[in-house]
């Protein structure tokens, strides 16, 4: 079942606060239990992040105590908010969000450019990274001309914020080339890799495809 459908179906059970612990616990488990392998690997691990928490005054303590109890690195965490969640938030998940930045956990907004959110608003939200949703790596197939410029605006509105960028989405070389030369840090997708178990995950850490890399530098 795909996640924009079950995902409703959680939250209209009030089922998502469970959902979200068991993701952030497991993960937590996983890190704690290849501790020895992650050490040094410079990897962060990006967790969906329900906007339902935003209004859960359990939620820092939950993440502070799942941080200490299985002694992961906040630096290691980045959770991951869609920009619709951040439509009319007011100063009590403005409040969340700067609680979960002071233990160290990063934050990441989902989906950039889709959502309500204007440029100079952005200054208001505790942000470490901008996400550029598929949908504009997918126009620079078809609509190059209007895609590249909201990329580039998004590029250069991060860079004012001092904000990460990742792309999202990326599945041609063109693509990759393009967003790379346009100053974007981090790229994912199924042109650099489909979502595999941990175990083949390990495996490309280790030894990556050195010849893929290649190709695209």
């Amino acid at each position: 079942m795909a996640t924009d459908v079950f995902i409703p179906i959680a939250e209209e059970y009030n089922l998502i606060r469970e959902i979200d612990f068991w993701v952030l616990e497991n993960t937590f488990i996983g890190i704690k239990d290849n501790y020895e392998f992650l050490a040094d690997k410079t990897l962060t691990f990006c967790i969906n992040m329900s906007s339902e928490e935003l209004n859960n005054p359990l939620f820092i303590s939950t993440l502070r105590d799942l941080l200490e109890k299985y002694n992961v690195p906040p630096e290691w965490i980045e959770l991951e908010l869609t920009e619709t969640s951040f439509v009319e938030i007011g100063q009590e998940a403005i409040n969340v969000l700067e609680s979960i930045r002071s233990l160290g956990v990063k934050l990441s907004l989902d989906d950039f450019g889709t959502g309500y959110i204007s440029f100079n608003q952005l200054v208001n939200y505790p942000v470490n990274v901008l996400k550029i949703d598929k949908s504009f790596v997918d126009l620079l197939e078809t609509e190059k001309k209007s895609s590249e410029m909201i990329i580039q605006a998004i590029l250069a509105m991060a860079e004012s914020y001092q904000l990460d960028t990742v792309a999202e989405g990326v599945e041609t070389a063109e693509q990759f080339v393009y967003l790379r030369e346009s100053g974007c840090r981090y790229m994912q997708g199924y042109l650099l890799s489909k979502p595999v178990p941990w175990l083949i995950a390990k495996d490309l850490l280790v030894k990556p495809d050195t010849e893929k890399l290649k190709s695209l530098m």
